[in-house]
């Protein structure tokens, strides 16, 4: 009778179909300009991708309680502050009752990523160097005349209006100064109005940089969005708008060949830098990132724009967008949301509406460097008096006091309340709001529930529900090259395993083994397929899991392929044969997938990302795997046997009898089961004692708390030395009781390590392995100087300095002076002294840094103010002593000094500090404190228990006797015993030859490790089934399970058993060989526990069903099932 295999065949294309789609989305696939690493649709986690975990505690505050809403409404405010629209790649992950974690992987290359922003640096500094400050002005024209002459034609940089100024600046100084010789008070007038007039027209010549970019950003921020929400024709009207300010920049400042390169080039360089704007660089970024966000400040807003301040901006917004200058008392706010803020005067630009409001300080509350901190404690729904709805909120102490103050000055005046510079409403001042507590009306007809939910939840987003803990309890960061690392690692250990196992399936099996390996490719893509659809993290151990799964899936084609040799053998056809082999390998497949689904359930449930990560992909590979090898392969054979009428399925065995004799032996396995209880207990007893002799060593800081640094030297270094380096006997130390292991492998031996040690202080940690290793590590140096830890207002006038005149001179290292030329034009400026620089810097140096810290996430949006690096020695040398000036024409010491500290001063200092001396990032950081320790150690316990109860019963409910779920939980409580037992072993083989030759580390047991050991069960477990399953098959033959049948049940499985466990162990020989540092424990603890996993199934397992039955046969044996034997004497 002929199958109808059509359905079948049409259902496996389209499974297939649909996997490689979610892998190569179309419009991925074929976009010519994506690379082919990004054509690929999965989410590397940020042991692949490179990246940084930072787990933080929530401090509840009093009368609140610890739970999953209060978590989560922290992560939605947060959200809110740090990436309201999503562009920063952040994960959030909310952990009850009190604990958030934020993950932050690396965006594309980050090599690339740093020569764009180095690049736009560098751009922005040539145009800046086309402009000119009135100070340079001022001191050319106290030279004497050659002098002046030649810097005044090199100030005019090729413009030819700034030439005819200089000109005509030089008459009116000629004629002020004869004025006065001769006292003629009217011509004196005029000559200073010309001069006033002239100064202004100079400083017109400069090109408004924040402008400029300001423009560039918003028009093709409008351009991208018109694009995204309505296809190419919504935004090619944008894109005409931004080609034709374009096209006005180039015509306004290419007046001289030197400044049109710089504004094109400077045009290129944003273009490329605006795709990173705002993405964080490495940890401390993104810490600095959740602490400087929710920023909320209040400002009156401008009613009279009829006014020639208010017209004057207005104009400046149609032609140069809304950046502010220096100088300005208003500003333009973006409206966050437009169609929630009604009834005042807004502008439009690049689709962005905008409002006018005040920045002067008796109209507006803001938070600045020296004044008391203040803030929102809360916003929420509530009713005023007339019933209505309102947004009810409350001040701390200082914000109270503030907020009175700037509401009785502005009673009937509209405040616009802003988040992170955007305007979130404007009320009415109805009254004086006295005590921190008001509340919002929505006008006459009150808020809409949605008008009524933005407000509050984006008030809430400037005052937290609940703050989060200072630093974080746990930090993991893996650096870009060692992410890289880990994927190459794991990618060619995965195709090497795939490789082995196709070889060893075509070998054996010939046809069935094509079958076999056609399925197994299937099954990849179709786990990575729903992977990449549901958006899940591939993580390293989601690689291992994904090789694991391919031994899982020859296990079940192994099965299947077995039973069929021992059909063939019996002589039935081949479609008879093939009907039999799938119906009796059903039960076996079922029973074995779904334990080890148990463990990957429990993974999933209680595991983090990495071991999460395992977890899913296992169970989508346990289901791909049933549906490969048992609807897959049997539709092959079904069109081979009816299309291409194939009569036999051979295999190695059937083609050389003897190899097929040799896969059906006659042990007595029950026999020598004393001989492998001893053999176990001596193992178990051995390892076990090895591990917990060790103590807190045998623990990864997962477990235990404290910090774990990895770090690449310049140059390879032994072991020994390193260890040297980092020995310190004081048990104050930051390093104390450290451990240091070598990790990395082949061309990467002897120069990467990493280091153990209790402290959780991970500030202290990596301050100490930098002072320790400084000279040998491949990273970018941070210095000390004098003042370098001071805050801001003691290092005002100790080594933050006004540039009162042209003479700025500061003490040498010598006792001499150093007289800085460049003084001469900042003056009204500031100066930032770093003497005594260790180690020492060039200028050059300092000025790339200053650069790059200026392009970080939190300063990117910062008005850009020149600065200039100098130092006694030539640029490019080292120096002890540097000195950085900046200055702008707006914020003058002389004119403002309060704002002069604030806004130039403060700012400078901050920036040198960050930018000097902030400390590197290594290659990869972990640390735990103790109450994450004892978190996660419970985790550990739980997930063990909870796998080891859910295999015991579905065992007893599958093969509806307790004895075999006991019988299996003994075998796998022997697994991890002797697994765990050879974690412990591995810390006395390290180091030596025999260690060296096993490529055996001292591993450290952590979550990843328990997964292995939970996959162990899981495997264990299968290979168990399989042997139980043939026990309950021969058992119903005689009714009870004694000596004989487990014999006959082992041999009759022996050859399954080798063949899926040696497929197994050969591709995790692989894996432990080429899959590099990320997953080698991993890789060890599961190769060691699945060859006692593949023993303790025939030793253990099976004689404990002997226990409590009836007493052992006659001597005279049963000969083997399958076998011919004589009836009667």
């Amino acid at each position: 009778m002929e199958h109808r295999y059509g359905g079948r065949v049409v259902l496996i294309l389209v499974v297939l179909l649909i996997g490689l789609i979610g892998i190569f989305p179309p419009q991925r696939l074929f976009n010519p300009e994506l690379p082919w690493s990004r054509k690929i649709n999965l989410k590397p986690g940020i042991d692949i991708a490179g990246g940084t975990s930072l787990l933080y505690e929530i401090d509840v505050p009093p009368g609140e309680v610890a739970s999953g809403e209060l978590v989560q409404n922290v992560a939605t405010a947060l959200k809110k502050r740090v990436d309201p629209r999503g562009v920063l790649n952040l994960v959030w992950r909310p952990q009850p009752p009190n604990r958030l974690e934020i993950q932050m992987p690396l965006s594309g290359d980050p090599a690339k990523a740093r020569q764009v922003r180095e690049a736009f640096a560098a751009a922005r500094e040539e145009l800046e160097s086309t402009n000119i400050r009135l100070s340079q002005v001022d001191a050319a024209l106290s030279a004497d005349p050659a002098t002046r002459d030649k810097t005044l034609e090199s100030l005019a940089a090729g413009v030819p209006a700034r030439r005819a100024l200089f000109r005509q600046l030089l008459e009116q100084t000629e004629r002020l100064r004869a004025a006065r010789k001769s006292g003629d008070i009217a011509a004196q007038a005029d000559a200073e109005d010309a001069i006033a007039r002239i100064r202004r027209e100079i400083d017109q010549t400069n090109i408004p940089i924040a402008q400029i970019q300001s423009q560039l950003e918003l028009l093709e921020a409008a351009v991208e969005k018109a694009e995204r929400d309505g296809g190419e024709k919504a935004a090619a009207p944008r894109r005409q708008e931004l080609e034709r300010r374009l096209a006005q920049i180039r015509q306004q400042y290419g007046d001289s060949p030197s400044r049109a390169a710089a504004v094109e080039n400077f045009i290129a360089a944003f273009r490329a830098f605006n795709q990173l704007k705002g993405m964080p660089g490495d940890a401390e970024d993104l810490k600095r990132l959740l602490r400087g966000s929710g920023v909320l400040e209040f400002h009156i807003l401008v009613t009279d724009l009829d006014s020639p301040q208010a017209r004057e901006m207005i104009e400046r917004l149609e032609k140069q967008g809304p950046a502010p200058r220096p100088g300005d008392v208003m500003r333009w706010y973006e409206v966050d949301n437009p169609e929630e803020f009604k009834g005042h005067a807004v502008r439009t630009f690049a689709d962005k509406q905008w409002v006018l409001a005040w920045t002067t300080p008796e109209k507006s509350m803001v938070h600045t460097k020296d004044s008391r901190p203040w803030g929102l404690r809360r916003a929420y729904k509530g009713y005023g008096p007339s019933g209505m709805p309102v947004v009810e909120f409350e001040f701390d102490e200082q914000g109270a006091a503030l907020f009175g103050q700037l509401t009785r000055a502005h009673i009937n005046q509209p405040l616009a309340i802003m988040l992170d510079d955007k305007v979130i409403s404007a009320p009415n001042i109805n009254t004086a709001i006295e005590g921190g507590r008001g509340y919002i009306e929505g006008g006459g007809g009150g808020f809409s529930e949605q008008e009524l939910r933005y407000l509050v939840s984006t008030l809430s987003a400037g005052s937290l529900p609940a703050k989060l803990s200072e630093e974080p309890v746990s930090e993991r960061t893996v650096g870009p090259q060692l992410g890289h690392d880990n994927l190459m690692a794991g990618f060619w250990s995965c195709v090497a395993g795939l490789l082995v196992t196709a070889f060893f399936m075509i070998g054996y099996y010939y046809f069935s083994g094509v079958v076999a390996t056609f399925a197994v490719v299937m099954n990849m893509v179709m786990i990575l397929g729903i992977m990449a659809l549901f958006n899940a993290t591939l993580t390293l151990p989601g690689i291992a899991g994904i090789i694991l799964t391919v031994g899982m899936a020859v296990d079940a084609n192994v099965l299947i392929f077995e039973r069929l040799r021992e059909e063939q053998l019996r002589g039935l056809s081949i479609r008879m044969a093939l009907r039999n082999a799938y119906d009796r390998a059903w039960s076996a497949i079922l029973d074995s997938n779904v334990t080890t689904a148990i463990t990957s359930i429990v993974l999933y449930w209680l595991g983090s990302e990495e071991v999460k990560g395992f977890g899913l992909t296992l169970l989508i590979g346990i289901l791909s795997s049933m549906f490969t090898a048992l609807f897959v392969t049997k539709t092959v054979f079904i069109i081979a046997i009816e299309k291409f009428n194939v009569r036999k399925l051979g295999s190695l065995p059937l083609t050389f009898p003897q190899w097929d004799q040799m896969l059906r032996p006659h042990i007595d396995w029950m026999g020598k089961a004393w001989i492998f209880i001893a053999c176990s207990a001596v193992l178990t007893f051995a390892g076990l004692a090895a591990y917990f002799a060790k103590g807190r060593e045998m623990y990864d800081i997962e477990f235990v708390s404290g910090t774990a640094v990895q770090f690449e030297l310049k140059e390879k270094m032994p072991i020994d030395q390193v260890r040297k380096l980092l020995e310190f006997n004081d048990p104050t130390h930051p390093l104390r009781s450290v451990q240091v292991v070598a990790v990395g492998t082949g061309a990467d031996a002897g120069t990467e390590y990493e280091i153990i040690t209790p402290n959780d202080n991970t500030p202290q940690v990596r301050k100490a392995v930098l002072d320790a290793l400084e000279p040998y590590l491949k990273i970018e140096v941070p210095a000390e100087f004098e003042g370098s830890q001071l805050p801001f207002e003691r290092a005002l006038d100790q080594v933050v300095l006004p540039v009162k005149d042209s003479t700025f001179f500061v003490p040498g290292l010598a006792g001499d002076r150093y007289a800085p030329v460049e003084a001469a034009g900042h003056i009204g400026g500031v100066a930032v002294v770093l003497r005594n620089l260790d180690p020492p810097l060039s200028a050059n140096e300092i000025r790339a840094r200053l650069n790059r810290a200026r392009l970080q996430p939190d300063r990117v949006a910062q008005p850009y103010h020149r600065f200039e690096v100098v130092s006694p020695l030539k640029s490019d040398q080292p120096s002890r002593l540097v000195v950085l000036f900046s200055s702008d024409e707006g914020i003058s010491y002389f004119r403002d000094e309060v704002r002069w500290r604030q806004e130039l001063a403060a700012e400078l200092w901050s920036l040198v500090v960050d930018a000097v001396s902030k400390p590197p990032a290594l290659q990869k950081v972990t640390s735990f404190s103790p109450q994450v320790a004892q978190a996660t150690m419970l985790w550990a316990v739980t997930a063990l228990l909870v796998a080891f109860v859910g295999i015991m019963i579905y065992m007893w409910l599958r093969f509806g006797n307790f004895k075999y779920g006991s019988a299996a939980i003994i075998a796998l409580l022997h697994d991890s015993a002797i697994t765990v037992g050879a974690i412990g072993l591995s810390h006395y083989l390290a180091y030596t030859w025999l260690g060296d030759a096993l490529l055996i580390e001292p591993f450290r047991m952590n979550l990843t490790l328990v997964a292995a050991v939970l996959t162990v069960m899981g495997y264990s477990v299968n290979d168990t089934i399989v042997i139980f399953d043939r026990i309950r098959e021969n058992r119903g033959k005689f009714g009870h399970v004694s000596r004989q049948i487990i014999n006959d049940s082992v041999n009759q499985t022996l050859s399954r058993t080798l063949l899926t466990g040696g497929t197994t162990m050969v591709t995790l020989l692989v894996m432990y060989i080429w899959g590099g540092a990320g997953i080698h424990a991993f890789t060890f603890a599961l190769l060691g526990g699945i060859v006692v996993g593949t023993y303790s199934s025939i030793a253990i397992a099976a004689p404990i069903l002997l226990i409590g039955g009836k007493a052992p046969e006659a001597a005279r044996s049963r000969p083997a099932a399958g076998q011919l034997q004589s009836i009667g004497g």
